[in-house]
């Protein structure tokens, strides 16, 4: 269903909007043995389109040029045009290329903050984060935009310019706009197209479906402002427990895809993915521990695939002979608004 090249996903998501490197607000993140490290292929060495930190003036104030506090209503107009699950491939003008797909199930993690997430595997993650914000003495609606890139945790924000309650404008907090310019149009029903700008060259383009409604519910956001050094907001976490019965003689990789309909036996048309990982279990394990962070609470189903020759390259796979897969499929699982959810899946059917 997916088909998510490993390397250049790990590259584009540092490079989706700019990154710079900063403190992780949750601190440094921890994960169980069997998550990934970078990546095969990767580098730590900045792309020439990256931005380099210096071209900010790293100040918190508002966008450069920006027009003031949002409107309640305009506000609002965005927060209900922005939550869903939105899929789409990204094209990219960055060194990382294009990619086929990038899922963005953005929900509302708080009463304030609206957040998503997407995680390739333990060290490579990207993050959306949307609120109203206090900035200067104004209440500004910001995106937030960073992730880890390989292990190295970055975060952005950046604050609406303009909107025309179509076309919504979003510039650096520092830097303004001639550092980062991002575009959110929404202008086609359950259609968002995501452009960004870095240092005034095209940087990436995201035409995404919504293909799954997050309806909001009653008055968001309360607070009506976070104060704007605020952390991302405390989320609950999924362990997932993937077994198999022989231990490996060689290490493989273990997909696990959570989404919030059944997938049953063809989840090409069942299913979407709303978080999705890979882990990787060594020579001789008979289980791996994969830990979804910061993920919105609520109903899962769980589906897992043990890719023994590695051939795979995405969240709900089309496995090959010798791959296994778990049973039963679609097993409920719950994630609690607070703490740690918990579940196992059994790779038990060989192909």
């Amino acid at each position: 269903m997916l088909d998510l090249t490993s390397r250049t996903l790990a590259s584009a998501l540092a490079l989706t909007c700019a990154c710079t490197t900063t403190p992780d607000a949750e601190g440094t993140d921890t994960h169980d043995g069997g998550s990934s490290g970078p990546l095969e292929g990767s580098s730590s060495e900045v792309d020439p389109t990256e931005v380099d930190p210096s071209a900010a003036d790293g100040s918190t104030s508002g966008a450069e040029g920006s027009s003031g506090e949002p409107d309640p209503a305009e506000a609002s107009a965005f927060f209900v045009s922005i939550a869903g699950l939105w899929v789409a491939p990204v094209t990219s003008w960055t060194s990382a290329g294009s990619f086929p797909t990038m899922n963005m199930d953005v929900r509302a993690a708080s009463d304030g903050v609206l957040f998503s997430r997407v995680d390739l595997d333990g060290d490579n993650s990207l993050r959306f984060a949307f609120a109203l914000e206090e900035h200067d003495g104004q209440t500004v609606l910001t995106f937030r935009n960073g992730g880890d890139f390989l292990g190295i945790p970055r975060d952005t924000r950046t604050a609406l310019e303009e909107s025309d309650g179509t076309l919504w404008r979003f510039c650096a907090l520092g830097g303004g706009c001639d550092y980062v310019d991002a575009r959110f149009d929404f202008s086609q029903d359950d259609t968002l197209r995501l452009d960004v700008d870095v240092l005034g060259m095209r940087h990436i383009e995201w035409i995404a479906s919504r293909l799954e409604a997050r309806p909001l519910e009653g008055a968001f956001p309360t607070p009506p402002a976070q104060p704007g050094d605020a952390d991302f907001p405390a989320m609950p976490e999924l362990a997932v427990q993937a077994s198999w019965s022989e231990p490996l003689a060689e290490p493989a990789d273990i997909w696990v895809v959570l989404t919030t309909t059944d997938c049953g036996v063809n989840p090409l048309e069942n299913c979407v993915p709303s978080r999705y990982m890979r882990a990787t279990a060594d020579a001789g394990s008979t289980s791996v521990v994969v830990a979804f962070e910061q993920i919105h609470d609520g109903d899962y189903r769980a589906n897992a695939v043990l890719d023994r020759n590695r051939n795979m390259t995405a969240g709900i796979l089309l496995p090959d002979m010798g791959d296994a897969v778990s049973f039963p499929l679609d097993v409920p699982t719950q994630v609690p608004q607070t703490g740690m959810g918990t579940v196992d899946l059994l790779l038990s059917v060989e192909l």
